[in-house]
């Protein structure tokens, strides 16, 4: 369950792309910018280590905006937006 709102501002011609991606993925631009971020955790993540504990299972929202269980992976890239 999400519990906290973070307010983000966006320039008119980035929430125009954010929206028009969102929608040609079906799914809300919430879910969409959602999904971007949490691939860009994963990526930054440190690789896990045979020593260290299992990696935790993480959320990851499908297309069609159900969360889907996975475990998390460094082999994600996320593509910049706006050259930002």
């Amino acid at each position: 369950m999400k519990t906290v709102m973070t307010p983000v501002r966006f320039a008119p011609e980035m929430i125009a792309a954010v929206k028009r991606f969102a929608s040609e993925d079906g799914m809300t631009v919430s879910t969409w910018i959602r999904g971007i971020i949490a691939r860009e955790i994963r990526r930054r993540q440190p690789p896990a280590t045979s020593a260290g504990p299992a990696p935790k299972p993480q959320l990851e929202y499908t297309h069609n905006g159900s969360p889907q269980s996975e475990t998390a992976s460094s082999s994600n890239v996320v593509p910049e937006l706006c050259g930002a």
